[in-house]
């Protein structure tokens, strides 16, 4: 992809869930909101463990993954839309979560520093996958895991 194309793609999906972001949540039901959390029961996420939510967007994962990982863990919630992070800040998930804007393909964390990377209905917005992949195999502990839900 050329970088004039591929820096308009990318601002249009940046500017298209920053459109979205303010009533993102009218849209979560009860039967939602219960299986995300008997998707992060199921995770097997140890105290203190280190979670890398991917397209956190507006941090609808973020109640149960907190409860998750306790006091000593830690909770990356990565969203390509300024927006998107902005709504879940704003539900005080914070000490234990940090909020990260930016692509995929360029996340910036060290190597080896998750023990789980969960991509919950995001998978099929990015456009370079196989890139996607290689980023976050990157970020993932040896002895970690790839969810995608």
């Amino acid at each position: 992809m050329a970088a004039s194309s591929g820096n308009k793609l990318a601002m249009q999906i940046q500017a298209y869930f920053d459109q979205l972001a303010p009533n993102w949540d009218k849209e979560l039901s009860w039967e939602s909101l219960e299986c995300f959390s008997n998707i992060v029961k199921e995770l097997g996420i140890k105290p203190g463990d280190w979670v890398l939510d991917i397209g956190s967007g507006t941090g609808v994962l973020l109640p149960f993954l907190t409860t998750a990982v306790g006091n000593k863990g830690r909770i990356l919630a990565l969203d390509f839309s300024a927006k998107m992070l902005h709504q879940a800040k704003a539900k005080g998930f914070q000490p234990t979560v940090d909020f990260i804007q930016a692509d995929i393909t360029a996340i910036p964390l060290s190597n080896d520093c998750v023990n789980l990377a969960i991509c919950n209905s995001v998978f099929p917005h990015f456009s370079d996958k196989a890139e996607a992949l290689r980023e976050i195999a990157r970020v993932i502990k040896d002895n970690g895991r790839l969810v995608i839900c």
